[in-house]
């Protein structure tokens, strides 16, 4: 096995082990058994757990940027759904990957390492850039141009809305937050 494929090996190993059981719950030695290695092998490729728990969250990251960068390339669907489509990735995420929601809910915390900060920075900014990309194409006939921090308002409400609708029951968020007809209607305000 080429090295690069046996190190996105361990990366996707490591990846499930910390979306189940979370950074100080999962060893080495689990993800080392789960593709039938030696712990050793895991440090030709990683120095330690932190260098492969970073490399575990630019590899999700970057993922979950390709999947937004589908959403808003599917011309099959118009814009306020594949806006609908965005919010819900990141919902779907914050629900369904312990990885990436303790580090959005640690970033709320102010708790985030460096390293960590820096990957969020990335991020953050990679999103943003792809509303923008969205924003401009979908102004490019109009004189006026749209409000700059509306990319930046756009993906921190996306954030947002995921992390309480993470924290609430289904029905009392709907209720009181953000049905999809209320979401529906603030992305249209926004991109008008």
């Amino acid at each position: 096995m080429k090295n690069n494929e046996r190190k996105n090996q361990l990366i996707k190993a490591a990846s499930k082990r910390f979306s189940r059981l979370g950074y100080h719950k999962t060893t080495l030695e689990e993800v080392a058994r789960d593709i039938r290695i030696g712990k050793a092998t895991i440090y030709h490729y990683f120095k330690s757990k932190d260098e492969l728990y970073q490399a575990v969250l630019e590899f999700e990251l970057s993922e979950m940027i390709e999947s937004i960068k589908n959403i808003f390339n599917n011309e099959e669907i118009s814009i306020s759904d594949r806006f609908l489509n965005y919010f819900n990735i990141k919902q779907n995420i914050f629900v369904e990957n312990k990885t990436i929601s303790n580090l959005m809910l640690r970033k709320l915390l102010n708790e985030l390492t460096e390293s960590e900060v820096a990957i969020i920075d990335k991020l953050f900014n990679d999103d943003i850039e792809i509303i923008k990309l969205l924003m401009n194409f979908l102004h490019r006939d109009k004189i006026e141009k749209y409000d700059e921090k509306i990319p930046f308002e756009i993906v921190h409400l996306s954030w947002i809305i995921a992390i309480l609708k993470s924290k609430t029951l289904q029905k009392d968020f709907e209720k009181n937050f953000f049905n999809e007809a209320r979401l529906k209607r603030i992305i249209e305000t926004l991109i008008s």
